[in-house]
């Protein structure tokens, strides 16, 4: 507030303006009362979204293994069968 006081009206910017406009009308709704906290909370939104996202990459990794294995599996049977090893599926 000192800073606009001392602050020649003409140099104003777009921001300082804005302050000194609700100033005059004793409008103190541009002061972050209370907006710190809010930050926290996105922060560890963020923490939690990101532990969420790295379980669900290392579900789908180990989702992806056992298919690869199944699959494997298969390529084995078919090609057991193709050779005349067995004529029954396991």
């Amino acid at each position: 507030m000192v800073h606009l006081r001392v602050k020649d009206v003409t140099d104003y910017t777009g921001p300082e303006t804005y302050v000194r406009d609700m100033l005059t009308r004793n409008d103190f709704g541009f002061f972050p009362i209370l907006k710190t906290s809010s930050i926290i909370v996105e922060d560890v939104s963020n923490e939690v979204l990101q532990d969420r996202i790295q379980a669900l990459h290392q579900q789908a990794e180990r989702q992806a293994e056992r298919i690869e294995a199944q699959l494997e599996a298969q390529r084995s049977e078919m090609l057991e069968l193709q050779r005349g090893g067995n004529n029954e599926p396991r």
